[in-house]
């Protein structure tokens, strides 16, 4: 084989910033979003520099021929990496509710999409054939209620995601969370979504201290945008055989989950040093 296919989902342990390059209204720090839909995700050089900042800390990991040259070294353009990383897409994002802790939310075009990404991952055949209508929810299980309330919004339950929809999710994420999905997934309309999508993100209010006065220093107050923890996404890696010879396709996949991988965390995006930007890793294995 000369390209082998990683599939992995990411869920937050910590809130997530992965800052866009534009201040948005009154946030001066948004999070990077998809231009057409709003919604949220972390470019591919953002997650592949976050992968090769974790592998420089890896004793024994070929960085060259995983990522290629360091830029830095008068040889950066000799040759590519053989690891291509994608996007990290959005899959379930957490809301506020009033019908319980918190829900997990997302919507038929966001799981068409996920649908898609793994026919080209080469895993699953599982369809997603739901309809939701505007103001309306389906949640991973009936409970007995007729409304289930996201941030102030009430949306009506007439029936839950169908078994392939649940089916489909289950199968990208650990065993262990199946049981919960169940519980806090709810399925809303695309439209709804695009609008919980830019309106149930946490904003945080920052300040500078001047270390002098211990008072807040002028002009520096600011808004910064974040993904909340236990935000759900998901990313692929494709590996290809090296172009310096020095691992096949098959090697590098190894060197990526058995060596990049050995421990299953990554941070990514910005406040590293504040302890945020964790996400946890787990790979989906290729007969899901």
């Amino acid at each position: 084989m000369t390209t082998e296919t990683l599939f992995l989902t990411l869920m937050a342990e910590t809130s997530i910033h992965a800052g866009a390059s534009e201040s948005e209204g009154v946030v001066d720090l948004p999070v990077q979003r998809e231009k057409h839909n709003d919604w949220p995700f972390v470019a591919g050089s953002g997650m592949k520099g976050a992968m090769r900042a974790k592998a420089q800390t890896i004793e024994g990991l070929d960085i060259k021929t995983l990522f290629g040259p360091d830029p830095k070294d008068n040889n950066g353009s000799d040759y590519a990496g053989s690891l291509q990383v994608t996007d990290a897409r959005l899959l379930l994002l957490p809301v506020r509710s009033l019908t319980g802790h918190y829900r997990w939310v997302c919507c038929p075009a966001l799981l068409k999409r996920l649908e898609r990404d793994l026919h080209r991952a080469g895993r699953n055949n599982v369809v997603f054939n739901d309809e939701v209508g505007e103001g309306e929810a389906l949640p991973g299980k009936l409970l007995g209620k007729t409304t289930l309330y996201l941030e102030e919004y009430a949306f009506s339950v007439k029936d839950r995601i169908s078994e392939s929809g649940l089916a489909l999710l289950k199968s990208i994420l650990p065993e262990d969370h199946h049981k919960e999905l169940e519980e806090k997934l709810g399925v809303i309309s695309d439209d709804n979504f695009r609008h919980l999508c830019r309106a149930a993100i946490p904003v945080n209010a920052h300040i500078a201290i001047d270390s002098d006065t211990k008072t807040v220093r002028n002009g520096a107050l600011w808004y910064e945008e974040s993904l909340a923890p236990d935000t759900i996404m998901y990313t692929m890696i494709v590996v290809q055989k090296s172009r310096n010879s020095k691992m096949s396709a098959a090697e590098g996949k190894t060197a990526v989950t058995e060596q990049l991988f050995a421990t299953p965390y990554l941070q990514v995006g910005g406040n590293e040093t504040t302890g945020m930007g964790w996400f946890k890793v787990n790979q989906v294995q290729e007969n899901a």
